[in-house]
């Protein structure tokens, strides 16, 4: 009992919507007659163990007993009202996403708040919806049965005078759909919405054409109207297509890119590439008939499908300026979450770009874009995510904004969030700066040991943390001390298990490993050793120089650099050709 889908659903029920749903079940209207009494009696029993229904006396036999002590099968009893009652949570459930927002009904008031609150101006839809039906049905389409009934009569000219303030039934439908048009022509502000709303607005536009395309059809003498309007129905519901279907393909191209869940040999993959295929061609249809001119949202998708499609830098550089500049100005065309994601696909773009042309201006266009998010945080007086902290330090520190970078852990380190140790997070980022200062023992104080952001399940974070546990241990001098070889080994292992790692970033990170080993052994032997084969060092050197021009690395600078400083050490224990 404990386990069934009734207690685990009334689990996540807060305590206000927890003490709505009891008028639920003591309404004749969602309670049914039948088992009535008995569905009041079992949740009055349940009440008592909300919120977490783990008492032992949970048990459908103890429960039977307690409730239905004259039956025959108690148990039985128990299971048939239990079934009984989840339909009431099911109607609730319905009723609180659909015409509830925080445990309050959305009641009818002004147009201009319920367009600011996308909740009411849904709830309002399917109401105006539901009215336009209704009215259709009764005004129009004449039940079989009823042949008596008669129909509506031909639409009069509208009265003058006092006589206005009287509405023929006939004119409901249409004062109705144009009260829900206006609604819809005037907002414009989408970024308060979720992912669902966004999508239900569309469809609800598609719906509210569609009841007028219907109710004008049956009218003999508005035929014609019905034809224009069924058209309008077909445009709409193209639109509403058209945002669902490219906000689907984008998103699956960009995992497909930079987590490749899908192998080149798999069927998945296959269908994926067969749908961006038809996808692509019917966008390059539609541009060829200016389908996007008018429409950013539109537009918007379009660039951002040619940016995850082409694949010549020549091409895609120039569309990820051009998706970043219509993100900013059009930021309320879509929901907050959806802008976020956004953001998120261009940033990996330009980073991925960096990666693969070390180009700081790729770095500078990530800083622009995290400064304006920042910016956006402050207004909002919102937290940021780690996943954004980080990557937000770790930019302004390898650009060498370190004064931006101070304010920046000063404001937003006590604020991170969606971590489970904030204070582990933070500590690294602390660590990273200190380390960007070259004050590497206080960097080393500040960073976690392994052990600890070892228990971290973000693989981001984990290698971010292992890599600068590396760059301190080899400033130090004991990256080879038995401390930083163990250290060494298990983080190394643990990112080569890693199965969450893209699998660019995880060469990087591995390719990382091997280049700072082989540089710290290259130095400790010109530190060391009194003498050196100086033919054989040079060429090592090289050999690690070749390396980082073809293979990807992270922390590709600090490398150079060692390898700048020991080239330097070089030169010195073997002045011009001199060797051994």
């Amino acid at each position: 009992m404990q386990e069934s889908p009734l207690l685990r659903t009334m689990q996540l029920l807060n305590p206000e919507e927890f003490e709505t749903l009891a008028l639920f079940v003591e309404s004749p209207i969602f309670n049914e007659v039948n088992r009535f009494q008995d569905t009041v009696r079992l949740f009055t029993y349940l009440q008592e163990h909300y919120p977490h229904f783990q008492s032992p006396a949970l048990v459908k036999n103890v429960v039977g007993k307690k409730l239905f002590p004259t039956r025959s099968k108690p148990e039985n009893e128990v299971e048939r009202t239990m079934a009984q009652l989840m339909h009431i949570v099911k109607q609730f459930i319905n009723f609180r996403y659909s015409a509830v927002k925080d445990g309050r009904v959305v009641r009818g008031g002004r147009k201009t708040n319920i367009t600011q609150d996308p909740v009411a101006l849904l709830n309002f839809a399917r109401q105006q919806l539901a009215l336009m039906r209704f009215y259709s049905e009764r005004l129009l389409q004449k039940p079989i049965d009823a042949p008596d009934v008669p129909g509506p009569a031909r639409p009069e000219p509208t009265p003058k005078g006092k006589q206005r303030r009287v509405k023929k039934t006939e004119y409901y439908f249409q004062s109705l759909y144009q009260e829900l048009q206006s609604v819809f022509e005037e907002e414009q502000q989408f970024s308060l919405f979720e992912e669902y709303e966004y999508s239900d607005f569309f469809y609800f536009r598609y719906l509210a054409e569609q009841e007028k395309a219907i109710y004008e059809s049956l009218h003999e003498w508005t035929a014609k109207g019905g034809i224009n309007n069924l058209l309008v129905a077909s445009e709409n519901l193209d639109r509403f297509y058209m945002l669902g279907k490219l906000d689907q393909i984008c998103k699956l191209l960009h995992l497909q890119q930079m987590a490749i869940p899908f192998s080149e040999d798999s069927d998945e993959y296959r269908r994926l590439k067969t749908n961006q295929k038809l996808t692509i061609k019917m966008v390059k249809l539609l541009v060829k008939h200016n389908y996007h001119v008018d429409d950013p949202g539109i537009d918007i998708y379009f660039t951002l499908l040619q940016l995850l499609s082409k694949k010549t830098p020549e091409k895609t550089d120039p569309l990820a300026d051009q998706f970043f500049t219509l993100l900013q100005q059009h930021r309320d065309l879509v929901p907050a979450r959806r802008f976020k994601d956004f953001n998120i696909i261009v940033r990996s773009y330009w980073a991925r770009r960096y990666r693969q042309t070390r180009d700081r201006s790729f770095l500078e266009k990530l800083f622009r874009s995290h400064q304006e998010d920042i910016e956006q945080l402050r207004r909002n007086k919102e937290n940021i995510q780690s996943s954004h902290f980080q990557n937000t330090l770790f930019n302004a520190i390898k650009l060498g904004h370190l004064d931006w970078a101070a304010a920046f852990l000063k404001e937003f380190a006590p604020k991170i969030s969606a971590a489970p140790e904030p204070e582990l997070v933070a500590d690294i980022g602390y660590a990273m700066f200190h380390f960007a200062q070259k004050q590497h023992k206080e960097a080393e104080k500040r960073l976690p040991h392994y052990f600890n952001y070892g228990a971290s399940d973000d693989p981001t974070l984990y290698s971010l943390a292992a890599t600068l546990d590396i760059r301190i241990r080899y400033e130090l001098g004991n990256l080879l001390d038995p401390e930083g070889v163990n250290m060494r080994r298990a983080t190394q292992k643990r990112i080569r298990e890693n199965k969450l790692l893209p699998p660019d970033r995880q060469a990087g990170i591995l390719g990382f490993y091997e280049v700072s080993l082989r540089l710290f052994r290259l130095r400790e032997k010109l530190q060391l050793q009194q003498s050196v084969n100086c033919t054989s060092m040079r060429q090592e050197l090289d050999d690690i120089h070749y390396l980082l021009t073809q293979k990807p690395t992270v922390d590709h600078e600090w490398l150079q650099e060692k390898c700048n400083e020991i080239r330097a050490l070089l030169k010195k224990k073997c002045p011009k050709t001199g060797s051994k």
